[in-house]
């Protein structure tokens, strides 16, 4: 009996840009050398303190590749409350999916912190945009695009 899922092949990774913002968290997901997938708001916080880490597990699965979730960690909120974002993040890390803090250096970011985007352009354009774009590649490459 044949399975019918494709053999399986080297997944390339995930990366998640966390974006929190005054009432939402702005999520933009991306596959190196595959470009956007997804774009979402969520609010803030999660209801359940499982949710988060089921939610980076989940997509990791979906596309079969390791995930590396990127905070923004100049975000006010990250900031104002560094401890509750370490206990939220702290059990999202495990064997397919990482999670790193970045602060990407003044003068490099490709948006700017008092932009105020409506929510349907961010939903609009599936694309590594505004802030998320400097997020990921300097996560990836050490510099921003």
């Amino acid at each position: 009996m044949s399975s019918l899922l494709p053999p399986p092949s080297p997944r390339p990774r995930l990366w998640l840009a966390m974006e929190p913002h005054e009432r939402e968290l702005r999520l933009s997901l991306a596959q190196s050398f595959g470009g956007p997938l997804l774009r979402a708001r969520l609010p803030l916080w999660p209801h359940a303190s499982t949710a988060l880490p089921q939610l980076l597990e989940s997509l990791s699965d979906w596309v079969g590749g390791p995930l590396c979730a990127v905070l923004d960690a100049d975000a006010p909120d990250v900031r104002r409350r560094p401890e509750a974002w370490q206990r939220l993040l702290g059990s999202c890390v495990g064997p397919r999916v990482d999670v790193e803090w970045v602060a990407v250096p003044p003068g490099r970011s490709g948006a700017q912190r008092g932009r105020r985007h409506e929510a349907d352009r961010f939903l609009s354009a599936v694309g590594p945009q505004g802030r998320a774009r400097p997020l990921l590649a300097f996560a990836a490459l050490g510099r921003a695009r």
